[in-house]
């Protein structure tokens, strides 16, 4: 009965380390899955239970991995895929632990530990571990990498989870030979080296792929503004030699101001346009130029000030362009007709301060606290979309050690709501 007791403790203890990692890498709140948690236990009990009463070592870990694999399904709700890679990602460190601590012990003068009190010291290391570890490394960042990831690359993590399988019941076959351990260790290590050699040529394509579709998408517009601001210089030269002749034309004052009125009409240029040309991120200056002119078209109107044209940041282009969005689509939407959206740009230290503000609400301690959570929306929730933009945005921004600023500015008795991003 103690051995069965000290099996169950194990057991809980591996779910706690799972859980726990589980958790770190998804970015969710355990208290927000308490619940389930408290509705797995059965799940764990069983396991423990089948695990002890097994006919042989082979057969404990096939009834280990599928309980863990059903109890993440259940808490986590995904795809049966994207458990069996949340299962690996989280249960391949307890794995590296776990083989380290042997080999320390193969070498040790205390290699007759009892394998459970082994087994819990272990797990309590690997606890202690990933609390460490989530101090310095943003496993949430790497998670969503990941699961961004194409077909192939996750097909990838899926064959290493055979492999771990694997893995795990020739180690449930009490190996003692520290070569094997040595040859296990080296497996395991090979296995990742090979999956993150994936995973980062795939970031890296994806990268590309995003940075050449926004050239595809945006450059065009700059292209067709720069067409045309030649062609305008051509109309200016043509309007300027006619002017010259004004006063050989017209005899009187008043018919040489009336032609000089009906020129002026025709040399009219937007000059926020003009101005946009001048940015050294071309990109984002065709982004700014299309949503403004989208705004145009909607009768709204976008007023753009440029306080620095030599934009600097370490983020690429069309992650800027996603951020800009966000914010303009959601400033665009919230005011009227006829009102303007202000926008200030500017670059510091290596970073953009891009500034928007509108006609909008009086942001609340409540207001400022939900806002950027998932879900969260002050439109109709029609839509399933509605509530990503901005908790996208506070993500983006934190990952890439951004600030995020949220303020009420007044401005002839109207309140603005007024977001800058740091970046």
């Amino acid at each position: 009965m103690e051995t069965y007791f000290l099996n169950l403790l194990t057991v809980f203890i591996q779910y706690i380390c799972m859980f726990e990692l589980a958790f770190k890498y998804t970015k969710q709140s355990i208290l927000k899955y308490r619940l389930k948690i408290l509705a797995a236990l059965p799940l764990i009990l069983l396991s423990a239970t089948l695990q002890f009463f097994a006919a042989n070592d082979v057969s404990r870990p096939f009834i280990s991995v599928c309980f863990m694999i059903l109890s993440l399904l259940f808490i986590f709700r995904k795809r049966i895929i994207e458990t069996v890679i949340l299962y690996t990602i989280t249960f391949l460190p307890i794995l590296l632990l776990k083989i380290i601590m042997t080999l320390i012990l193969n070498l040790s003068p205390f290699d007759s530990t009892p394998k459970l009190l082994f087994d819990i010291l272990t797990l309590i290391i690997t606890m202690s571990a990933i609390l460490l570890t989530n101090r310095f490394f943003d496993m949430n960042r790497w998670y969503t990498t990941l699961m961004s990831l194409n077909s192939y690359i996750k097909t990838a993590w899926a064959c290493t989870f055979i492999a771990v399988l694997a893995i795990q019941v020739v180690i449930s076959a009490r190996l003692t030979s520290t070569a094997d351990l040595i040859i296990l260790f080296t497996m395991i290590v090979f296995i990742l080296f090979v999956n993150f050699d994936g995973i980062l040529f795939q970031k890296e394509f994806n990268d590309t792929k995003k940075e050449l579709e926004s050239y595809e998408h945006y450059m065009p517009i700059v292209q067709e503004l720069i067409d045309y601001i030649r062609i305008r210089q051509h109309d200016f030269d043509n309007c300027l030699q006619a002017v010259q002749m004004f006063p050989v034309i017209y005899e009187d004052y008043d018919s040489i101001t009336k032609a000089l009125n009906s020129f002026e009409k025709h040399a009219e240029i937007d000059h926020t346009k003009l101005e946009l040309l001048k940015i050294n991120l071309k990109l984002v200056a065709g982004f700014l130029i299309s949503k403004s002119s989208d705004a145009k078209a909607l009768g709204k109107n976008v007023q753009i000030k440029i306080k620095n044209y030599n934009l600097s940041t370490s983020l690429p282009e069309y992650t800027l362009i996603e951020l800009y969005g966000i914010l303009m689509d959601n400033a665009l939407e919230a005011i009227s007709e006829g009102d303007t959206v202000f926008i200030e740009i500017n670059s510091k230290d290596g970073k953009i301060i891009f500034n928007i503000r509108n006609k909008g609400p009086v942001i609340t301690p409540k207001l400022r606290e939900s806002i950027f959570q998932k879900g969260y929306s002050t439109k109709n929730a029609d839509s399933h979309n509605r509530g990503i933009g901005l908790y996208k945005l506070k993500n983006t921004v934190d990952e890439n050690n951004g600030i995020i600023i949220l303020d009420n500015e007044k401005h002839s008795n109207d309140n603005y709501i007024s977001f800058t991003i740091i970046v």
